[in-house]
């Protein structure tokens, strides 16, 4: 990967880093998209072809992604990518929910959402979103969500991460001592009693 960084140039976005893949990255493709069944239930596979060289890339890359869901009301969702030479890949799934639903949203905004992130530590960033060191503890600032607190209780404080990120935009740490599924956050809408749990490998 060091020769592959000192010689390739990546695409930048305006603050002139390299983000979310350069301006033009995957979350603006047009993706192909098929549905099928998995187990009786529904199973989405989104398909994308990237050329040799798109966003200063080396290799043509095939990504997919599927989502589908289970009898218990879980989304799973599953990455692959393959490419014909050595290249750099790091796909991940950046999804918005609001659990108060479409109609509710104006009135009871996520802000109400209570949260708890199984996370003891966190990246903390510039004002440009680039990570300025290795993770620190959450332990007394508005970036502790291990037991459940709403989004609005502290998104206003004049803390440095908050002004950095304009809010809550920033990396954490899951805690875990394996590569087995693991709890990384929960969210629940107090109003309807909705919940959102997030497990990953």
């Amino acid at each position: 990967l060091n020769s592959l960084r000192n010689t390739i140039s990546y695409q930048t976005n305006p603050k002139g880093h390299h983000l979310h893949g350069g301006a033009a990255g995957f979350h603006k493709q047009l993706w192909s998209a098929s549905v099928t069944e998995h187990n009786g239930l529904p199973l989405l596979e989104l398909e994308h072809h990237s050329p040799d060289g798109h966003g200063g890339y080396p290799g043509n890359l095939r990504c997919t992604v599927s989502y589908s869901l289970s009898e218990q009301g879980e989304i799973a969702v599953t990455y692959t990518a393959t490419s014909d030479c050595l290249t750099i890949v790091n796909l991940t799934n950046h999804s918005y929910f609001n659990l108060a639903g479409h109609s509710q949203a104006g009135e009871n905004s996520i802000l109400n959402h209570i949260a708890m992130l199984n996370c003891d530590t966190f990246l903390p960033t510039d004002d440009s979103g680039i990570p300025i060191s290795g993770p620190v503890s959450v332990s007394g600032s508005a970036m502790d969500f291990r037991t459940e607190k709403s989004f609005g209780d502290r998104i206003h404080l004049k803390e440095e991460q908050l002004l950095n990120g304009g809010g809550y935009d920033h990396n954490w740490i899951i805690n875990r001592d394996n590569s087995e599924l693991t709890l990384a956050a929960r969210v629940i809408d107090p109003q309807s009693g909705r919940m959102l749990e997030v497990d990953t490998t």
